[in-house]
């Protein structure tokens, strides 16, 4: 097969697929999250400088890399949670075909090790601290990084993950006796 531009009427779909590159969502969500180091090292421009003070008016442009550092610390920290995951059982990625299902309880115990996580974070924020408005933006923005609506987790959907009423009453038991703990 050529790929002259007159020949791309040519290609089929089975070809687009063959050419792409498969993998389960544990390693694209580890492919994403692997650029944390090179992304933190970039300049900050104008415009997501503009954006974070916009949702964050709190914040001052002066404390936006106190607020960087914060957030890259948070998601280096929820990093090294899909690290340890992928770690434990790295034949993990090669569940390909049926990710959803093989890997079901793997995406199961990063929901919770997240959030559990999050929540953590959660208790340690003092609202009397000094830098608390960078330390809740920080954390509200690595949250919706991962659960809010065009977060990472929304991937699930992709691969037609199920999440059942048992495995959300099972998340929520463990969080509550997390919390009573």
């Amino acid at each position: 097969m050529t790929t002259a531009p007159d020949d791309l009427a040519d290609i089929s779909p089975e070809d687009i697929e063959a050419a792409l590159e498969k993998r389960t969502l544990l390693e694209s969500w580890s492919k994403l999250l692997d650029s944390i180091d090179e992304v933190r090292t970039q300049h900050l421009g104008p415009q997501e400088a503009s954006r974070i003070l916009k949702n964050w008016p709190p914040l001052k442009t002066q404390e936006l890399d106190k607020y960087l550092t914060k957030y890259y610390d948070y998601m280096t920290a929820m990093r090294e949670i899909l690290r340890i995951e992928i770690e434990g059982d790295p034949s993990a990625l090669e569940n390909i075909s049926d990710d959803a299902v093989d890997n079901k309880g793997h995406y199961l115990n990063l929901l919770l090790q997240w959030q559990l996580q999050l929540d953590r974070w959660g208790e340690e924020w003092l609202c009397t601290a000094k830098d608390a408005h960078i330390s809740l933006a920080a954390l509200a923005e690595t949250q919706n990084f991962f659960f809010g609506s065009t977060g990472i987790l929304q991937h699930l959907d992709s691969i037609q993950f199920e999440f059942t009423e048992e495995d959300q009453n099972m998340l929520a038991d463990i969080l509550i006796e997390s919390k009573e703990a």
